[in-house]
């Protein structure tokens, strides 16, 4: 049995005691923000360096380093990621329409750090019959276009971290949306879910996971929880409009909230069907 949600929200509203931080912004006690990295935000593509890859209905394997950008159709295969840990790959994804009846239709085999972005204006879809995407190790995504996901497994999974920086996302999936081990970090984006399980779900028994929003527009329709992790998850000033069948927001750890303004946005747009305990501390400093 899964336990009862106890959301604890830790917040510090600062005043006279600190003349560093804006005094209205109340901060968590406990805050540890994800630290994104410049070389996983979106850049545009050189021209003169970039390998590109027509999928004409034939599958792909990459191994080599490099940027790719990946257009065309692929009815029914697979692109597939080979490549040593301390190498980059990314793929570009410019109008891509990608579908797989039995594998991941963009699967990482090893551990190997992997970057996804979507071209500007674009339209990519991919269609599997199991996860859409899925890495053993470390995904990130970001972009200037729309990735359309439906899958009948997790939309996204990967083994090790998922760091979102911008995109447009619409993902049907038959379980999790999006699905990470260790953690799943947002800087921005516009996320539309219906998952028939978790939307966003992070964490295992061994490894309790952490879900950081930054910022992003999220509506998210459930079957199970909204926000599923075995650790803490921290928002920001992400837009969220949650409906789920179970908890909206599940943490084992905490729920922090950082800003005022994410605090009463999680009030007015989390919808619940479940009965929810949420357990507020609040430490005001005059």
């Amino acid at each position: 049995m899964k336990k009862r949600l106890f959301c604890i929200l830790s917040v510090l509203l600062l005043s006279a005691c600190s003349y560093q931080q804006e005094t209205d912004i109340p901060v968590s006690a406990n805050s540890i923000p994800y630290l994104f990295l410049n070389e996983d935000l979106y850049t545009e593509y050189d021209m003169r360096t970039i390998i590109p890859i027509y999928l004409n209905n034939q599958d792909v394997f990459i191994d080599e380093p490099g940027t790719y950008l990946i257009s065309g159709i692929l009815e029914d295969g697979q692109i597939t990621i080979s490549a040593p840990a301390d190498t980059t790959i990314r793929l570009v994804l410019n109008n891509v329409t990608l579908a797989s009846s039995t594998k991941p239709a963009i699967e990482v085999v090893d551990q190997s750090k992997v970057q996804i972005s979507t071209s500007s204006d674009s339209l990519n879809t991919i269609t599997s019959n199991n996860e859409a995407i899925s890495s053993h190790g470390t995904l990130v995504l970001n972009g200037q276009g729309t990735l359309v996901i439906t899958s009948q497994y997790d939309g996204i999974h990967a083994d090790q971290e998922i760091i979102i920086t911008g995109g447009n996302y619409q993902i049907d999936s038959q379980k999790n949306a999006i699905s990470a081990l260790e953690t799943i970090a947002v800087l921005t984006g516009s996320f539309d879910i219906n998952a028939s399980q978790d939307a966003l779900h992070c964490g295992s028994e061994e490894s309790p996971g952490y879900i950081y929003l930054q910022d992003g527009s999220y509506d998210i329709h459930s079957q199970q929880d909204g926000l599923h992790c075995e650790g803490t998850i921290m928002i920001e000033s992400a837009q969220m409009n949650i409906d789920a069948q179970d908890q909206s927001i599940y943490s084992q750890s905490n729920l922090e909230l950082t800003r005022a303004q994410s605090f009463f946005a999680f009030l007015l747009n989390v919808k619940r069907r479940q009965r929810v305990f949420l357990h507020f501390i609040f430490d005001v400093c005059l």
